[in-house]
């Protein structure tokens, strides 16, 4: 058996985080030993991590008050970054990882790629995952001084393996051509998400759309409740349904009151199954300014829903640039544009209904788990 190991910032819900779950619920557990390592131990998705996977942390608190304990969380986190950008040498990765690995992958950029480079473990094929474009989000300021110092830590991989063609043009486009790239989907599982979408009621009791994202700046909610407002003021009534947590919360709150929109946008936090939903919803929206390979846009497809979708990374590959999917510009513009043109045109949406049910063919869960097992063996 190959003892394997993933590192990630932590489990929050997320797209690469969930990619990840999907991904050790396939692996075989008689082919591999698998340790996860997590720089934070929180996130909704640790009770998900399949039990034959060991967690282990980085940083942890045992302080029971939760307040106090994310206060002490988020200081560790500050000062272990500053720890990472400050020295390019970790010293203390035997420290951390202590274990002897076959393979080391570093499943998220920024600090789990800065640490697993640095690994003194010269037998071992390290991997590192681009789940972004490069290009158009590039955040290496944050642990990297540097663009030389980010393409000098990516060069200590064996194998990078980007989750959209997107992906991989952004990070050639600023880190360079001379690195072993390999595109591999992320894994959806249609029939879990089939299944789950049946789990409970949703009643629907006017147009509807439905988006599901962190809430964060990148996901263009902000300009996304801006949109809708403008719709309703021109006569488009609809409901806007938003599924995610994150920390634009109140922000985005502040937002709906002074667009006095209270009554046809809901925020629904984080929940646990968003499918049912997806499900009942007569309109996905992405509106998000940039993606590596958009986890809930695939949802929607296998849930043949009709889609309308900011241009970016990952939504061109995934909607077949604009066949079974409506793309638009990047602004509030196109958002106005695309969703005004398909909300009050039945024949537009049932087009599209039908188009998402042919992609939704595209994800073989079965060659992308081959594909997956020929980079580890």
């Amino acid at each position: 058996m190959k003892r394997v190991l993933f590192l990630i910032d932590d489990l929050n819900c997320g797209g690469a985080e969930k990619s990840l779950i999907n991904l050790l619920r396939n692996l075989s557990s008689q082919k591999y030993f698998i340790d996860i390592f997590l720089i934070v131990n929180k996130g909704e998705y640790i009770k998900e991590v399949p039990s034959n996977v060991n967690i282990k942390t980085i940083i942890n608190t045992n302080i029971k008050n939760k307040k106090i304990a994310n206060i002490v969380i988020k200081i560790k986190l500050k000062l272990f970054r500053f720890y990472l950008y400050r020295f390019n040498n970790i010293s203390s990765y035997k420290k951390l990882v202590k274990n002897i690995y076959d393979v080391e992958i570093a499943f998220l950029e920024g600090m789990s790629t800065k640490i697993i480079a640095n690994s003194k473990n010269l037998k071992s094929i390290k991997i590192a995952w681009v789940h972004t474009d490069l290009s158009k989000n590039h955040w290496y300021e944050k642990v990297y001084k540097n663009n030389n110092e980010e393409r000098n830590s990516y060069k200590r991989f064996n194998k990078i393996i980007a989750v959209s063609e997107d992906a991989k043009k952004g990070f050639k486009k600023i880190l360079g051509n001379d690195f072993n790239l390999n595109t591999i989907n992320n894994i959806i599982d249609s029939y879990d998400i089939l299944r789950k979408s049946n789990e409970y009621k949703v009643t629907i009791d006017c147009f509807t759309i439905c988006t599901v994202g962190n809430l964060k700046s990148v996901k263009g909610y902000e300009r996304l409740i801006k949109v809708h407002a403008k719709l309703i003021k021109n006569g488009f009534y609809h409901k806007l349904i938003i599924i995610g947590e994150g920390s634009e919360r109140l922000k985005l709150e502040k937002l709906i009151s002074k667009l006095d929109v209270c009554n046809s946008i809901e925020l629904k936090g984080q929940i646990e199954n968003p499918y049912p939903y997806i499900k009942n919803s007569n309109l996905y929206v992405c509106s998000s300014f940039t993606e590596g390979f958009p986890l809930s846009v695939a949802e929607a497809i296998i849930l043949e829903k009709p889609i309308v979708a900011t241009k970016c990374t990952g939504t061109n590959e995934l909607l077949g640039n604009g066949e079974y999917g409506i793309i638009i510009k990047n602004s509030e513009e196109g958002l106005y544009e695309g969703i005004s043109r398909i909300i009050n045109n039945q024949y537009l949406m049932h087009e599209y209904e039908a188009k998402t049910k042919k992609r939704a063919e595209m994800f073989d869960k079965l060659k992308i788990i081959e594909q997956l097992e020929s980079v580890l063996d």
